[in-house]
């Protein structure tokens, strides 16, 4: 109670010392909002003077604008009027022209002429003229026709500024200046003299007193006028006013707080005038700032002092009624002590039992707990009264029914004490076992039931959790026994069996009743190990010690049937109840011992196995040091077994496969291979190479660690040896079916055919295969042409090729000289047909077909016609552009046994050029990996064939264009014709661009030449200038493609004899002057370009789609031709 009442005590005073911080902070929060009050108001003061200034300012700067403007208008106007009197030099009427321009302007006192001698000779006041004027003390001389202000000038007048009066004093003036420049150099001076008295009565009528701390200056500082405040004199140039320190010339106009003119703090503002030198400047002293802030802060000041007031008889009536609490509340502690003393007796005596006080008073369904209740569930210093429901909701879930059956027995008189095991949470959540017990109180309801029932709580956690962890441990007791792969087995100091698991019945075949109590050594033990056991089992009961305890032996046990066999024994000591048993921990091990003697009956073998191998067989560790090798390796090689291990792998290995073999070794340890096998030459004691096939794997330990490399040695010489006569065999096919391919297969056309310019191209893949190609000519102006691909690869698919085409010869000259068809020439078809019926039955048998494309040009009637069997399809591009694809009509020759074929006809006409090709062209893959297809072909040959006129360019181009990036994976077959009018003084042929291709072209030029009837000097030279143009273009030519021809083309007309080159390259453009020969530099530049502009009598360069041409020409005797013709 004590307590209670020191608590008690303790928070009056707290209360008390809360409210003294209360009256405390309160006073300091009204002053800090007195400060914050003053400090906004000093802002709110300042910032209107500021505003203040900033509106005079701007009034004063707009009336000194207006004045000033209008007194330049004057001028102005005065200007005019003297310049129109110029010509009448009286004064006169300039003094009359003067006072109409002045008439009405109060800010002025005069208006006056002065010429170029500064003497007045006419003005509006009649005092000023005659006199002599300084110019200086006006300003000076302004330029023509500008408004200068002048200085602040102490007279009332320009007569009181006589050159002989400097220093005469009035009550002040301004003056305005203005020249003008008359006809004839003549200079006159218009001065206007401002008054300063009306600028400053202008500005008390617009601005009242303000203009009492108000100035006008000009840009140079000087003080032009000011109001009855300013200390300072007009005329007199200040050197600390603020505007100029502070801001000009670099601002128009700001405001500021800092010294006035009076060197006082002071709030202002200055404007400059937009179109005259003047500053106007207005002024508000400072201490009227501080006068309105202190007015300001005697109200706020009265306010905080009636504030403290009122809260200081606040806090005195608190005060004194916490004085007053205080001592009815200490008279209320002095009763209750008494009541705590009883109190407290009573508890120390529930509370020495160690178990929590429970009271439920049934009519309030309320519980009332002990605070040892709160402290065993950690409830401490929570509320210990609870509804009945709150306190029920505590007890876990799968005990609450069980509660509630005892509870209800008790209260119904079945049980004469409330007993029930429960758990109840804890306050962290977790929950506790306690054992309830109670009484009914005597109290009853009117129904005669027990309105309060009272018992304790008793923590019974540890036992709970003993009895929790003895039965885990039997149940992992049993789990481990019957789980068990081993056999366990307990027995008692006499052997007698007690526990023997699941695992035991299954290795022993018996049961646990028929071993149950009976001796070990008589049942388990083999007949010859239980004596031993025995005995060591009496020394162990003797001594405490055995050399059988806590160690594996390996022993022999006997099942039911009477067989033997070995396991491995394990006995552990357990004292339990203070007796001693034995648990034995037996392992079958007959598979591990089998095992064994299978590991060392595998060893010995592989030692035979190494060692009597039909192979070499080598151990390398990862250093290359060889380890161990066999004796079939060292016969092998010649050498002893320390021979070949002293060896180091270098001196072993051929120089030329060492590199090799040490990348697969290196990436072999390094794991990224399992094995590898590579063929390398060994070198034998006698110094000579042996070609080997060495296969290396890695052997590793159990835990997966690398130990050495194995390698197997095989001796492949005589393998070697075969591989090479296989491929000299091969060699000499592939040059057999070469042969074959080239001369009988696509043997080079004719390109020379009347009517018909026909290029065509072969390039063998990497296998042989059946292409072929002819040109028949069965009648004059009509030529067939016939393309054929046998399937297969091969020697064999050349020789039937050959074979096919041969057949075509014969089927033409047999059914050309039929006597049915009396000279007739036979049909495409006609001739497929006979092919047919001869080949086909032996293409069947070879499991064979021919795939065929037959055209024939008949130029006569200019048609095409055509058979396609399967082949890659012709196309036909007309001279309009227009294009036809010669479509297949039948399958491939060989594929059906009969067939009726089908010609088709297309009309043809000069200009139309013709491809044919086979399907290593549209097989082949380009870069990106994707086939070039026939749309690919057909596209790039309409584009060439509408811009060239020559085939073999245009089939190079074509084959550069989709062939030269790309992989061929058959041979390819291109055939170009263009169809021309037959022309007999023309020769074409194509060359190869190389130097042994000079023969034939001169050669071809001779017999030109000669036809030609030039002379020989004049041939030698046309001859001489042919050769170095076309050895120009294999030796200087850029960008040649290789593989295409030069294409050189021969005419010969009645008065020129002309020779074209056109080969594909980069664009040639010869230079526009030839230097002279420098015959001791190799190659001599210019011989060449020399040579042939002399021997000719024109040469032509051209260039057009990727194709350059070199025309040359010669002037010819037309009467000499003629006869040659």
């Amino acid at each position: 109670m004590k307590a209670v009442a020191a608590s008690v005590e303790r928070a009056l005073r707290g209360r008390e010392r809360q409210l003294w911080w209360t009256a405390a902070v309160t006073g300091l929060a009204v002053l800090g909002l007195f400060t914050v009050y003053l400090w906004s108001a000093w802002r709110d003061i300042e910032g209107a003077a500021l505003a203040e200034q900033q509106l005079y300012v701007r009034v004063l700067e707009a009336q000194a604008s207006a004045t000033l403007g209008n007194i330049g208008s004057v001028l102005r106007v005065a200007s005019e009027a003297v310049e129109a009197r110029a010509g009448q030099p009286d004064s006169g009427r300039m003094t009359a022209a003067l006072t109409d321009a002045i008439s009405g302007q109060a800010a002025l006192r005069s208006l006056s002429v002065l010429d170029a001698q500064a003497k007045v000779v006419a003005s509006t006041n009649p005092d000023n003229v005659g006199h002599q004027v300084d110019i200086a003390r006006l300003g000076g001389l302004p330029a023509d026709r500008m408004d200068v202000l002048g200085p602040w000038l102490p007279v009332r007048d320009l007569m009181e500024m006589d050159a002989g009066r400097a220093g005469s004093q009035g009550p002040g003036a301004i003056p305005v200046l203005r020249r003008l420049q008359l006809p004839g150099q003549q200079v006159l001076l218009l001065a206007a003299v401002v008054n300063p008295d009306h600028f400053a009565t202008q500005g008390q009528l617009l601005i009242g007193k303000g203009a009492d701390r108000s100035a006008v200056l000009s840009f140079g500082g000087q003080l032009l006028l000011h109001g009855l405040d300013v200390p300072l004199q007009n005329g007199s140039s200040p050197s600390n006013l603020t505007p100029f320190v502070r801001y000009l010339p670099a601002r128009e106009h700001a405001s500021y707080v800092d010294r006035g003119m009076d060197g006082k703090p002071s709030v202002g503002a200055f404007r400059t005038l937009r179109n005259w030198p003047v500053v106007v400047i207005a002024e508000r002293p400072y201490a009227e700032v501080w006068a309105e802030l202190w007015n300001r802060a005697r109200w706020a000041a009265t306010a905080v002092v009636t504030v403290w007031v009122l809260m200081g008889v606040m806090f005195a009536l608190l005060r004194r009624g916490l004085v007053a609490q205080r001592r009815a509340q200490g008279q209320l502690a002095a009763l209750h002590a008494e009541v705590a003393k009883s109190e407290e007796r009573s508890k120390l005596a529930l509370e020495g039992a160690g178990d929590a006080v429970w009271d439920w008073d049934i009519a309030r369904a309320a519980v009332n707990c002990s605070p040892r209740w709160g402290v065993m569930l950690g409830y401490a210093g929570q509320e210990l009264n609870r509804t009945f429901l709150d306190w029920l909701a505590l007890i876990h879930r799968d005990d609450i029914v069980r509660v509630r059956q005892a509870l209800e027995a008790h209260l119904c008189n079945t049980s004469q004490h409330l007993y029930s095991e429960l758990r109840m949470r804890c306050g962290d959540g977790s929950w506790k076992w306690l054992l309830m017990r109670g009484m009914a109180a005597p109290e009853r309801d009117p129904n005669n039931r027990p309105s309060r029932l009272i018992g304790t709580l008793t923590d019974i956690s540890e036992r709970r959790a003993a009895e929790l962890a003895l039965a885990a441990s039997q149940a992992r007791r049993v789990a481990v026994l019957q789980s068990a792969l081993d056999a366990i087995v307990t027995v008692d100091v006499e052997g007698r069996v007690i526990d023997f698991n699941p695992a035991a019945e299954k290795m022993f075949q018996r049961s646990f009743d028929s071993v149950a109590n009976r001796r070990i050594y008589d049942l388990l033990v083999a007949p010859g190990e239980r004596d031993p056991l025995l005995q060591r089992m009496a020394a162990y009961r003797a001594t405490g010690k055995a050399s059988t305890m806590n160690r594996r032996l390996e022993v022999s046990a006997v099942r039911a049937d009477g067989s033997v066999f070995p396991i491995e024994l394990t006995v552990v000591p357990v004292r339990a109840g203070g007796a001693e048993l034995f648990t034995a921990t037996m392992r079958d091990i007959s598979e591990r011992k089998w095992a064994e003697r299978a590991l060392r009956d595998s060893e010995a073998r592989a030692r035979a196995t190494f060692e009597q191998a039909a192979v070499g067989v080598l151990q390398q560790g990862q250093d290359r040091r060889f380890l161990r090798v066999n004796q079939t390796l060292c016969r092998m090689l010649g050498y002893t077994m320390e021979e070949f291990l002293a060896l180091h792998p270098d001196q072993l290995i051929h120089p030329d496969d060492v590199m090799k073999g040490l990348a697969g070794m290196e990436r072999l340890f390094r794991g990224e291979l399992t094995s590898f096998a590579e063929e390398k030459r060994y070198r034998r004691k006698n110094g000579q190479y042996l070609w080997i096939r060495l296969t290396a794997s890695l052997a590793r330990d159990d835990d997966g660690q690398v130990q050495y490399m194995i390698g197997i040695v095989e001796d492949i010489e005589v393998e070697r040896r075969t591989q090479e006569a296989l491929k000299a065999a091969r060699r000499r096919e592939v040059q057999i079916g070469a042969h074959i391919q080239q001369s009988l297969l696509v043997t080079t056309p004719n390109i020379e055919i009347p009517g018909v310019w026909l290029s065509s191209y072969n390039q063998a893949s990497q296998e042989i295969d059946g292409d072929f190609f002819e040109v028949i000519c069965p009648a004059a102006r009509c030529v067939d042409f016939i393309a054929g691909d046998v399937m297969g690869k091969g020697v064999n698919a050349a020789l039937m090729g050959a074979a096919v085409k041969m057949q075509f010869n014969r089927s033409m000259v047999e059914l050309t000289t039929a006597s049915s068809r009396r000279g007739k020439i036979p049909q495409p078809a006609e001739i497929l047909d006979a092919v047919h019926r001869a080949m086909t039955p032996h293409l069947q048998t070879l499991e064979a077909f021919v795939t065929l494309c037959y055209l024939r040009l008949d130029l006569d009637r200019g048609m095409l016609s055509w058979v396609g069997c399967g082949h890659e399809e012709a196309m036909l591009v007309h001279g309009n552009g227009a294009s036809s694809l010669l479509r297949n009509q039948q399958p491939p020759l060989g594929v059906l046994t009969e067939t009726l074929f089908v010609q088709e006809e297309i009309a043809i006409q000069d200009g139309d050029m013709l491809l044919m090709h086979s399907d290593g062209v549209t097989d082949a893959i380009d870069a990106d990996g994707r086939r070039v297809g026939s749309e690919r072909v057909q596209q790039v040959f309409s584009r060439l064939a509408t811009s060239l006129d020559m085939p073999a360019a245009m089939l190079h181009l074509l084959r550069r264009e989709l062939l030269s990036s790309s992989t061929l994976t058959d041979d390819v077959t291109i055939v170009m014709a263009k169809i021309c009018e037959p022309d007999t003084s023309k020769h074409r042929v194509e060359l190869k661009a190389a130097a042994a291709s000079i023969g034939q072209l001169r050669t071809l030029v001779r017999k030109t030449t000669s036809a030609a009837r030039l002379g020989e000097v004049d041939a030698g030279l046309f001859e001489v200038a042919v050769i170095e143009a076309f050895t120009n273009i294999f030796r200087h030519g850029v960008g040649l493609f290789d593989g295409a021809p030069v294409e050189v083309t021969v005419q010969c007309s009645a008065t020129e004899l002309f020779v074209e080159l056109a080969y594909i390259g980069e664009p040639y453009d010869p230079p526009a002057e030839i230097s002279e020969t420098n015959f001791d530099e190799y190659p001599e530049g210019g011989f060449g370009l020399t040579i042939i502009n002399r021997a000719c009598d024109r040469v032509d360069y051209g260039h057009r789609c990727g194709v350059n041409t070199m025309r040359m020409s010669r002037w010819i005797d037309a009467a000499g031709v003629a006869a040659a013709v």
